[in-house]
């Protein structure tokens, strides 16, 4: 025994980050008081407890790392971002999920449910992206957005922390819809080759 994590739930579902570029190894852990949480090999929380909606039974990392998927007692699959964060819902199901398996290097899940049934989803990730004159943004890990100056070929991320469902450049401003809200982004200033933006307002 090297460590031992005390929780305050029953510990239905455990996975390790594959990845190895992360800079520690990073076990998820599913609890049955319908928490998500994160932990290095030493003991030390990474982050803090997701709070779900459901008991978690299942929890798997997708595409070396990048992504995971969750199901459990709500009777969905969901992708989430590698902290925990939900994405998108890979399928609802008729019973509990019990498993939910990726498929190595391609992008399929394989989900086994409490009545019995094995069902294979495919994910298809869109391109989500916008373009003005020399100003290009595209989406990254689903909720990044990343902003190319064509001409100097700068890059600034964003991140929004949350699902980025479209991208708008027009001119100054750059507009991101996230599942709740629309954030609105300017330039610090006027100028064809600056890159630093500012949030300037949230649309609810």
């Amino acid at each position: 025994e090297k460590m031992k994590i005390k929780l305050g739930a029953p510990v239905w579902t455990l996975a390790w980050n594959p990845n190895r570029d992360e800079p520690h190894d990073v076990l998820a852990c599913g609890c049955w008081d319908e928490s998500l949480s994160f932990y290095q090999l030493n003991g030390t929380q990474v982050g803090k407890d997701i709070a779900l909606d459901y008991d978690p039974c299942t929890v798997r990392y997708f595409s070396n790392g990048e992504y995971m998927v969750t199901g459990g007692t709500n009777r969905k699959v969901t992708l989430a971002t590698k902290e925990g964060t939900p994405l998108k819902d890979v399928c609802v199901a008729g019973s509990w999920v019990w498993c939910a398996a990726p498929r190595p290097k391609q992008n399929y899940v394989a989900v086994g449910c409490e009545d019995g049934s094995i069902t294979m989803h495919q994910l298809i990730f869109s391109t989500v992206h916008g373009l003005y004159k020399d100003r290009y943004a595209y989406r990254d890990y689903m909720t990044d957005v990343i902003i190319q100056h064509l001409v100097t070929e700068q890059k600034l991320r964003i991140k929004c922390k949350d699902y980025v469902k479209r991208i708008s450049v027009y001119k100054e401003t750059l507009a991101v819809q996230l599942p709740k809200e629309v954030i609105i982004y300017d330039l610090l200033e006027a100028d064809s080759y600056e890159m630093q933006y500012r949030e300037k307002t949230r649309i609810m």
